[in-house]
Protein backbone atom coordinates (compact mmCIF):
# COMPACT_ATOMS: atom_id res chain seq x y z
CA UNK A 1 0.00 0.00 0.00
CA UNK A 2 1.25 3.44 -1.06
CA UNK A 3 0.61 6.62 0.42
CA UNK A 4 0.27 9.70 -1.64
CA UNK A 5 1.52 12.41 0.97
CA UNK A 6 -1.21 15.45 1.12
CA UNK A 7 0.81 18.43 0.41
CA UNK A 8 2.10 17.38 -2.68
CA UNK A 9 0.88 13.96 -4.21
CA UNK A 10 4.12 12.47 -4.15
CA UNK A 11 3.47 8.64 -4.19
CA UNK A 12 5.72 7.33 -1.09
CA UNK A 13 6.19 3.61 0.08
CA UNK A 14 3.49 2.25 2.60
CA UNK A 15 6.42 2.52 5.22
CA UNK A 16 7.63 5.92 5.02
CA UNK A 17 6.68 8.32 7.65
CA UNK A 18 7.78 11.98 5.78
CA UNK A 19 7.71 12.69 1.85
CA UNK A 20 10.15 12.06 -0.03
CA UNK A 21 9.63 14.94 -2.50
CA UNK A 22 8.84 17.71 0.54
CA UNK A 23 9.63 16.22 3.58
CA UNK A 24 5.44 16.22 5.08
CA UNK A 25 5.02 14.43 7.66
CA UNK A 26 2.55 11.91 6.52
CA UNK A 27 3.35 9.15 9.59
CA UNK A 28 -0.68 9.51 9.80
CA UNK A 29 -2.86 6.19 10.73
CA UNK A 30 -3.95 4.36 7.64
CA UNK A 31 -4.46 7.38 5.65
CA UNK A 32 -4.50 6.69 1.66
CA UNK A 33 -5.00 9.09 -1.02
CA UNK A 34 -7.28 7.27 -3.77
CA UNK A 35 -6.44 10.94 -5.77
CA UNK A 36 -2.98 11.53 -5.72
CA UNK A 37 -3.18 14.18 -8.23
CA UNK A 38 -6.24 16.45 -5.94
CA UNK A 39 -4.76 16.75 -2.69
CA UNK A 40 -7.46 18.85 -0.91
CA UNK A 41 -9.30 15.43 -0.05
CA UNK A 42 -7.82 12.85 1.91
CA UNK A 43 -9.81 9.73 2.81
CA UNK A 44 -9.74 8.04 6.06
CA UNK A 45 -9.67 4.01 5.56
CA UNK A 46 -10.55 3.73 9.47
CA UNK A 47 -13.93 5.37 9.24
CA UNK A 48 -14.68 6.48 5.50
CA UNK A 49 -14.73 9.87 6.50
CA UNK A 50 -13.98 12.61 4.17
CA UNK A 51 -11.71 15.36 6.00
CA UNK A 52 -10.03 18.68 4.15
CA UNK A 53 -6.39 18.82 4.44
CA UNK A 54 -5.25 21.55 6.84
CA UNK A 55 -4.79 25.18 5.54
CA UNK A 56 -2.22 26.96 4.70
CA UNK A 57 -1.80 29.16 7.63
CA UNK A 58 -1.13 25.98 9.75
CA UNK A 59 1.26 24.44 7.33
CA UNK A 60 3.78 24.50 9.71
CA UNK A 61 2.64 23.33 12.48
CA UNK A 62 2.97 19.52 13.24
CA UNK A 63 0.34 17.50 13.44
CA UNK A 64 0.02 16.35 16.90
CA UNK A 65 -3.17 13.62 17.51
CA UNK A 66 -6.57 13.59 15.81
CA UNK A 67 -9.80 14.06 18.32
CA UNK A 68 -13.41 14.24 18.02
CA UNK A 69 -14.99 17.48 16.59
CA UNK A 70 -17.94 18.13 19.13
CA UNK A 71 -19.23 20.79 16.63
CA UNK A 72 -19.67 18.53 13.45
CA UNK A 73 -18.99 15.05 15.14
CA UNK A 74 -16.55 14.52 12.82
CA UNK A 75 -13.07 12.51 13.98
CA UNK A 76 -11.02 15.00 11.93
CA UNK A 77 -10.69 17.60 14.96
CA UNK A 78 -6.37 17.52 15.26
CA UNK A 79 -3.95 19.57 17.23
CA UNK A 80 -1.53 21.30 16.10
CA UNK A 81 2.00 22.55 17.72
CA UNK A 82 3.92 25.07 16.72
CA UNK A 83 7.13 25.75 18.15
CA UNK A 84 9.31 28.93 18.02
CA UNK A 85 12.22 30.52 20.01
CA UNK A 86 9.79 32.47 21.80
CA UNK A 87 6.35 30.77 22.29
CA UNK A 88 4.81 27.02 22.12
CA UNK A 89 1.76 27.69 20.05
CA UNK A 90 -0.64 25.15 19.99
CA UNK A 91 -3.87 25.30 17.61
CA UNK A 92 -7.05 22.82 17.18
CA UNK A 93 -8.01 22.49 13.78
CA UNK A 94 -11.18 21.24 12.75
CA UNK A 95 -10.29 19.97 9.20
CA UNK A 96 -14.25 19.57 8.18
CA UNK A 97 -16.38 22.81 9.60
CA UNK A 98 -12.85 24.93 10.03
CA UNK A 99 -13.24 25.20 13.62
CA UNK A 100 -10.19 26.53 15.38
CA UNK A 101 -9.03 27.11 19.00
CA UNK A 102 -5.45 28.67 20.13
CA UNK A 103 -4.36 27.28 23.47
CA UNK A 104 -4.49 30.38 25.61
CA UNK A 105 -2.95 29.18 29.20
CA UNK A 106 -5.73 26.56 30.57
CA UNK A 107 -8.31 27.72 28.28
CA UNK A 108 -8.96 27.64 24.21
CA UNK A 109 -9.43 30.37 22.79
CA UNK A 110 -12.35 30.37 19.54
CA UNK A 111 -10.29 31.58 16.69
CA UNK A 112 -12.22 30.82 13.81
CA UNK A 113 -15.07 28.83 12.00
CA UNK A 114 -16.06 28.14 8.37
CA UNK A 115 -19.91 28.80 9.24
CA UNK A 116 -19.81 32.06 11.02
CA UNK A 117 -23.82 31.49 11.70
CA UNK A 118 -22.83 28.66 14.12
CA UNK A 119 -24.29 29.01 17.62
CA UNK A 120 -20.75 28.91 19.34
CA UNK A 121 -19.26 31.20 17.21
CA UNK A 122 -22.18 34.12 17.54
CA UNK A 123 -21.82 33.84 21.35
CA UNK A 124 -18.55 33.13 21.85
CA UNK A 125 -15.94 34.18 19.48
CA UNK A 126 -12.79 35.31 20.32
CA UNK A 127 -13.42 34.04 23.74
CA UNK A 128 -11.18 31.80 25.95
CA UNK A 129 -13.09 29.17 28.03
CA UNK A 130 -11.95 25.69 28.88
CA UNK A 131 -12.16 22.40 26.88
CA UNK A 132 -15.68 21.07 28.75
CA UNK A 133 -17.24 24.22 28.41
CA UNK A 134 -16.35 24.07 24.92
CA UNK A 135 -18.23 20.66 24.57
CA UNK A 136 -20.57 21.97 26.55
CA UNK A 137 -21.79 24.86 24.64
CA UNK A 138 -21.64 22.88 21.37
CA UNK A 139 -24.16 20.54 22.88
CA UNK A 140 -26.79 23.57 23.19
CA UNK A 141 -25.19 24.77 26.99
CA UNK A 142 -23.38 27.67 27.87
CA UNK A 143 -20.10 29.06 29.64
CA UNK A 144 -19.72 28.75 33.30
CA UNK A 145 -20.07 32.60 33.59
CA UNK A 146 -23.53 32.50 31.41
CA UNK A 147 -25.16 29.49 33.19
CA UNK A 148 -24.02 31.32 36.38
CA UNK A 149 -25.78 34.58 35.52
CA UNK A 150 -28.79 32.22 34.09
CA UNK A 151 -28.96 30.01 37.15
CA UNK A 152 -28.82 33.18 39.09
CA UNK A 153 -31.73 34.98 37.03
CA UNK A 154 -33.62 31.51 37.51
CA UNK A 155 -33.45 31.65 40.83
CA UNK A 156 -34.57 35.16 41.45
CA UNK A 157 -37.66 34.55 39.02
CA UNK A 158 -38.40 31.46 41.41
CA UNK A 159 -37.81 33.28 44.19
CA UNK A 160 -40.62 36.25 42.27
CA UNK A 161 -43.58 33.13 42.12
CA UNK A 162 -42.63 31.90 45.17
CA UNK A 163 -43.62 34.96 46.75
CA UNK A 164 -46.10 35.69 44.58
CA UNK A 165 -47.90 32.54 45.83
CA UNK A 166 -47.28 33.02 49.37
CA UNK A 167 -49.09 36.53 49.05
CA UNK A 168 -52.16 34.74 47.21
CA UNK A 169 -52.00 31.95 50.01
CA UNK A 170 -52.01 34.77 52.56
CA UNK A 171 -54.71 36.33 51.06
CA UNK A 172 -56.60 32.94 51.66
CA UNK A 173 -55.57 32.20 55.05
CA UNK A 174 -56.74 35.64 56.02
CA UNK A 175 -60.05 35.36 54.19
CA UNK A 176 -61.07 31.97 55.40
CA UNK A 177 -59.56 33.01 59.07
CA UNK A 178 -62.18 35.90 59.11
CA UNK A 179 -65.28 33.38 57.98
CA UNK A 180 -64.32 31.50 60.92
CA UNK A 181 -63.45 28.06 58.08
CA UNK A 182 -59.89 27.73 59.47
CA UNK A 183 -59.35 24.84 61.62
CA UNK A 184 -56.97 26.32 64.43
CA UNK A 185 -55.38 23.87 66.62
CA UNK A 186 -56.39 24.50 70.84
CA UNK A 187 -53.44 26.05 72.72
CA UNK A 188 -52.46 25.58 76.80
CA UNK A 189 -54.30 28.59 78.29
CA UNK A 190 -52.71 30.95 81.29
CA UNK A 191 -56.04 31.65 82.47
CA UNK A 192 -58.73 29.57 83.50
CA UNK A 193 -60.91 28.76 80.84
CA UNK A 194 -64.78 28.94 80.77
CA UNK A 195 -67.23 26.17 80.12
CA UNK A 196 -66.93 24.96 76.61
CA UNK A 197 -64.64 27.65 76.24
CA UNK A 198 -61.25 27.09 73.51
CA UNK A 199 -58.30 28.85 73.70
CA UNK A 200 -56.55 29.32 69.93
CA UNK A 201 -54.10 32.03 70.55
CA UNK A 202 -51.63 32.60 73.33
CA UNK A 203 -48.70 34.39 73.23
CA UNK A 204 -46.23 35.91 75.80
CA UNK A 205 -44.37 39.29 76.16
CA UNK A 206 -47.20 41.18 74.51
CA UNK A 207 -47.07 45.04 75.74
CA UNK A 208 -50.47 46.70 76.57
CA UNK A 209 -51.02 50.56 76.02
CA UNK A 210 -53.65 52.71 76.60
CA UNK A 211 -54.36 56.38 76.14
CA UNK A 212 -52.99 58.49 78.98
CA UNK A 213 -53.88 62.24 79.34
CA UNK A 214 -50.74 64.66 80.04
CA UNK A 215 -50.44 68.05 81.27
CA UNK A 216 -48.16 71.05 79.48
CA UNK A 217 -47.14 74.39 80.93
CA UNK A 218 -46.78 77.04 78.22
CA UNK A 219 -46.12 80.19 79.12
CA UNK A 220 -47.12 83.35 77.29
CA UNK A 221 -47.60 87.47 78.11
CA UNK A 222 -47.84 90.73 75.80
CA UNK A 223 -46.10 94.27 76.74
CA UNK A 224 -44.50 96.97 74.89
CA UNK A 225 -40.77 97.07 74.06
CA UNK A 226 -38.59 99.91 73.93
CA UNK A 227 -35.14 100.99 71.54
CA UNK A 228 -32.90 102.56 73.39
CA UNK A 229 -29.62 102.00 71.14
CA UNK A 230 -28.83 99.96 67.96
CA UNK A 231 -28.76 96.02 69.37
CA UNK A 232 -30.44 97.79 72.93
CA UNK A 233 -33.81 97.33 73.79
CA UNK A 234 -36.14 96.97 76.81
CA UNK A 235 -39.35 94.95 77.25
CA UNK A 236 -41.96 95.73 79.76
CA UNK A 237 -45.06 93.84 80.61
CA UNK A 238 -47.45 91.20 82.17
CA UNK A 239 -46.33 87.32 81.93
CA UNK A 240 -48.65 83.89 81.79
CA UNK A 241 -48.78 80.66 82.02
CA UNK A 242 -51.24 77.63 81.49
CA UNK A 243 -51.93 74.37 81.65
CA UNK A 244 -52.72 72.32 78.01
CA UNK A 245 -53.69 68.31 78.20
CA UNK A 246 -53.63 65.83 75.33
CA UNK A 247 -53.52 62.47 75.16
CA UNK A 248 -50.54 59.78 74.63
CA UNK A 249 -49.99 56.22 73.87
CA UNK A 250 -48.34 54.86 76.86
CA UNK A 251 -47.59 51.50 77.80
CA UNK A 252 -49.50 49.90 80.91
CA UNK A 253 -48.21 46.70 81.02
CA UNK A 254 -46.31 43.64 79.63
CA UNK A 255 -48.22 39.96 79.63
CA UNK A 256 -49.75 37.12 77.85
CA UNK A 257 -52.35 37.96 74.90
CA UNK A 258 -55.02 35.12 74.50
CA UNK A 259 -57.44 34.77 72.35
CA UNK A 260 -60.31 32.31 72.72
CA UNK A 261 -64.09 31.22 71.06
CA UNK A 262 -64.81 33.72 73.60
CA UNK A 263 -63.16 36.08 74.79
CA UNK A 264 -59.62 38.47 73.78
CA UNK A 265 -57.73 37.97 77.34
CA UNK A 266 -54.82 39.75 78.66
CA UNK A 267 -53.18 38.51 82.03
CA UNK A 268 -50.09 41.24 82.97
CA UNK A 269 -48.19 41.83 86.09
CA UNK A 270 -50.32 44.89 87.00
CA UNK A 271 -53.00 44.57 84.53
CA UNK A 272 -55.74 42.36 83.54
CA UNK A 273 -58.21 42.90 80.40
CA UNK A 274 -60.93 40.64 79.55
CA UNK A 275 -63.10 41.32 76.60
CA UNK A 276 -66.39 39.64 75.66
CA UNK A 277 -66.04 39.01 72.31
CA UNK A 278 -69.64 40.11 71.43
CA UNK A 279 -68.80 43.19 72.97
CA UNK A 280 -65.86 44.54 70.43
CA UNK A 281 -66.73 47.49 68.19
CA UNK A 282 -63.92 47.81 66.31
CA UNK A 283 -60.45 46.92 65.62
CA UNK A 284 -57.51 49.00 64.16
CA UNK A 285 -54.59 46.66 62.54
CA UNK A 286 -51.24 47.96 63.08
CA UNK A 287 -47.99 46.05 61.60
CA UNK A 288 -47.00 45.03 65.03
CA UNK A 289 -50.49 44.79 66.67
CA UNK A 290 -53.90 45.78 67.26
CA UNK A 291 -55.65 48.10 69.03
CA UNK A 292 -60.04 47.22 70.26
CA UNK A 293 -62.46 49.90 70.60
CA UNK A 294 -65.63 47.85 73.15
CA UNK A 295 -68.40 48.70 74.52
CA UNK A 296 -68.99 50.80 78.18
CA UNK A 297 -65.01 51.41 78.14
CA UNK A 298 -64.04 54.74 76.41
CA UNK A 299 -60.50 54.30 75.96
CA UNK A 300 -58.66 52.20 73.53
CA UNK A 301 -56.69 49.31 73.92
CA UNK A 302 -53.29 48.52 72.22
CA UNK A 303 -52.06 45.15 71.97
CA UNK A 304 -48.40 45.23 70.40
CA UNK A 305 -45.41 43.07 69.54
CA UNK A 306 -47.55 40.32 68.31
CA UNK A 307 -45.55 40.42 64.82
CA UNK A 308 -42.20 38.85 66.63
CA UNK A 309 -44.43 35.91 66.98
CA UNK A 310 -45.52 33.55 64.43
CA UNK A 311 -47.95 30.34 63.10
CA UNK A 312 -47.77 28.17 60.45
CA UNK A 313 -50.17 27.68 57.64
CA UNK A 314 -50.23 24.81 55.19
CA UNK A 315 -52.35 25.32 51.42
CA UNK A 316 -52.21 22.68 48.76
CA UNK A 317 -49.20 20.93 50.17
CA UNK A 318 -47.80 24.55 50.60
CA UNK A 319 -46.36 25.39 54.04
CA UNK A 320 -45.96 28.98 55.26
CA UNK A 321 -44.97 30.63 58.63
CA UNK A 322 -46.52 33.94 58.67
CA UNK A 323 -45.64 36.46 61.03
CA UNK A 324 -48.47 37.15 63.36
CA UNK A 325 -49.13 40.98 62.46
CA UNK A 326 -52.18 43.52 63.04
CA UNK A 327 -54.69 41.58 60.08
CA UNK A 328 -53.87 38.21 61.11
CA UNK A 329 -54.93 38.89 65.31
CA UNK A 330 -57.95 41.01 63.64
CA UNK A 331 -59.08 38.22 60.98
CA UNK A 332 -58.36 35.31 64.17
CA UNK A 333 -61.18 37.24 65.96
CA UNK A 334 -63.35 37.84 63.24
CA UNK A 335 -63.82 33.76 62.69
CA UNK A 336 -64.11 33.44 66.38
CA UNK A 337 -66.63 35.93 66.22
CA UNK A 338 -68.29 34.45 63.31
CA UNK A 339 -68.82 31.41 64.78
CA UNK A 340 -70.14 32.38 67.79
Amino acid sequence: MTKFCIECGFENQDDANFCANCGMNIDYDGHNSTNPNNNSIVENNNNNQLSLQVPQKYEDYDIIEELQCFNCNQHTFIQLNKKSLLSNKVVYYCTNCGMSFEKQGNGFKLVDISDKSNRMWELYNLKTLTWPEWERIANGGLSDKDQAEKDKQLAIEKQKELELQRKKDLEIVVQELAKGEVNLKPVSSPVILKKNETAYLSLPNITLSEPRAVRVSKSGGYGTSYRFAKGFSVHSGVGESRSVSHDEIMAIDTGTFVITNKRVIFVGNKKSVNIDLKKILSMTVYKDGISIQRENKQKIEYFTKTNRHSMDFTIDGRTHSLPLEGYFIKAIILGQIANL
